[in-house]
């Protein structure tokens, strides 16, 4: 479910070129740290400010929505002496 809601809101953002360009929510190889999904698509800003500004808010609301799906984001440690 979460795949196609990111896949509708992303088709419905402003900021997202949504016609003539790819936009693409898929899953990746499940492993055990879970089950990786994958976001494409094209910003209409192409200066680095607004590609930044577009992606920030695209990542903080699917991010935001996570729990509605049952859902939680997973990072794994790397490096450092913990």
């Amino acid at each position: 479910m979460f795949r196609l809601y990111a896949d509708k809101f992303l088709r419905q953002h402003d900021g997202i070129h949504h016609r003539k360009h790819l936009i693409l929510v898929r899953d990746r190889e499940p492993g055990p740290e879970g089950l990786p999904v994958e976001v494409w698509a094209f910003t209409k800003k192409v200066d680095l400010p607004g590609y930044e500004a577009t992606q920030a808010n695209v990542f903080s609301h699917l991010i935001g929505v996570l729990g509605l799906f049952d859902l939680k984001v997973f990072q794994r440690k790397v490096g450092g002496n913990d």
